[in-house]
């Protein structure tokens, strides 16, 4: 069935791709030649990047309209989270906890993307619980998104330029990919042309990325049982920077395969190629769920105030966020004892210098919702039994219930001994059901029964100890 996106799906799509200081637009022109300009971002802001994107569209003599925005190393933070083994209802909340805290305290709104590294039940699977994330400010990448379409550029997807620029790889290789960008060079180790480990470095020596490299290949013969990095991709560098440094990577590793594109067309072309890639494999912050920051203390003693039809759900809800939070504390737990190990493959750690504080402040919150999940627990009891003791006899105007007690006003038959039955039967019913002591019903001030059409009282009620 056609759709209106059916076109845009059929054909290789346009690329827009946006760094700190520079615009690419790509395209295909037909019979495997490329069309492809670059532009300078001369204003800050949306619309400074939105400028140069129609610059370079029209250096480029593009025709398209419709694209695939990617975005690079100062848009999008990229990020991977060992999660352990959650539920999903426990793995959406401690992504979107990670994604928060990826660009926290600087967006207000996060969206973000994430996919497994490796599926279960896959080779090596000590990597099937870890996750690739993109996260992004959704505040400036909707920004962006309208400023482009008011100079005629429509993005279809947003996705990250760091991500698109690794190889594919339908075999299980372990290849370490050097790609320099606008933004500057990032190193990945890929597991069939999957990433397992990023590095970025924004200006940096031959010596720095040689070392960076040993580093991955570290991390890799750690995580993996021993294996090793078998061939180094060079892509975006000129040839003779290319040749100088590959040779030297290599030399440092021991590898004996090497390939290189050299470059920015070979960038533009990997871009392309990546705006075609399996839905399977992109990680799309235009459709994904956005987050909101929430503070943590809005689930304590708030919470307690319930409606009659809300407490059951709220109880659900805070015992679900106080397992996702127990979920992220095993997982953090697990990423501070692998940090702490030595490697000694490595001539630097790499140990997470904020691990402990976010320990301690998720411990904390931990606590926090346990306890609130208790009371929230208790006080749903509490209103199940009054719900049982006012058994439509009598009508409710309004109820507060707290740790010292339940506090109801109301009215009741109008007819005094009617009242009085349906009242006795109700505190009754409050004290046979042992949630509350000392059952009090006083009448309300200047009730008149006539006037009213019924009698208002107030019911007060302490907790059981």
């Amino acid at each position: 069935m056609a759709t209106p996106f059916s076109s845009y799906a059929n054909r290789a799509p346009a690329v827009l791709a946006v760094h700190r200081d520079r615009v690419l637009w790509i395209e295909s022109a037909g019979r495997g030649g490329l069309a492809w300009a670059a532009a300078s971002v001369t204003t800050a802001g949306a619309e400074g990047v939105a400028n140069a994107a129609r610059a370079a569209r029209t250096e480029a003599d593009g025709k398209a309209r419709d694209v695939v925005l990617l975005l690079g190393e100062s848009w999008v933070t990229l990020a991977f989270a060992p999660l352990g083994t959650l539920a999903p209802g426990e793995l959406r909340m401690v992504l979107d906890r990670k994604a928060r805290a990826a660009l926290a305290p600087a967006a207000d709104e996060v969206v973000h993307a994430a996919l497994p590294v490796r599926a279960r039940g896959e080779r090596d699977p000590a990597l099937a619980d870890r996750w690739q994330m993109a996260a992004a400010d959704r505040g400036r990448v909707l920004e962006l998104a309208a400023a482009l379409r008011s100079v005629g550029i429509r993005p279809r997807r947003v996705e990250s330029a760091r991500l698109a620029a690794l190889e594919d790889a339908a075999n299980d290789a372990l290849v370490l990919q050097a790609q320099r960008d606008p933004d500057g060079v990032a190193l990945s180790t890929l597991l069939g042309g999957r990433p397992i480990q990023h590095g970025a470095l924004a200006a940096p020596s031959e010596d720095a990325l040689v070392q960076e490299a040993r580093s991955h290949a570290a991390f890799a013969r750690r995580e993996l049982r021993g294996r090793q990095v078998t061939e180094l991709v060079l892509g975006g560098f000129d040839e003779e920077d290319g040749a100088e440094l590959g040779a030297r990577i290599a030399e440092a590793l021991g590898l004996e395969r090497t390939r290189s594109a050299a470059g920015t067309e070979a960038l533009a072309r990997r871009y392309l190629a990546s705006a075609s890639a399996s839905p399977a494999r992109r990680l799309d912050l235009l459709s994904a769920p956005r987050v909101e920051r929430v503070a943590a203390a809005a689930w304590c003693v708030g919470a307690l105030l319930f409606a009659l039809g809300a407490s059951a759900w709220t109880t659900r809800e805070l015992d679900r966020r106080r397992d996702a939070l127990h979920g992220e504390l095993r997982a953090l737990r697990t990423e501070l004892a692998n940090a702490e190990r030595v490697d000694a493959d490595s001539d630097r750690a790499r140990p997470a210098p904020d691990a402990l504080g976010t320990l301690g402040t998720l411990e904390r919150e931990a606590s926090t919702l346990e306890q609130a999940s208790l009371r929230a627990r208790r006080a749903n009891d509490d209103l199940a039994a009054l719900a049982a003791a006012l058994d439509g006899e009598v009508d409710v105007r309004a109820f507060t219930l707290d740790d010292a007690g339940l506090r109801l006003e109301g009215g009741a038959d109008a007819r005094p001994l009617g009242a009085l039955g349906a009242l006795e039967r109700v505190q009754h019913r409050l004290e046979d059901a042992g949630r509350f002591a000392k059952v009090e019903i006083l009448p309300g001030a200047g009730a008149d029964a006539g006037a009213s059409g019924e009698l208002r009282f107030t019911l007060r009620a302490r907790r059981s100890p």
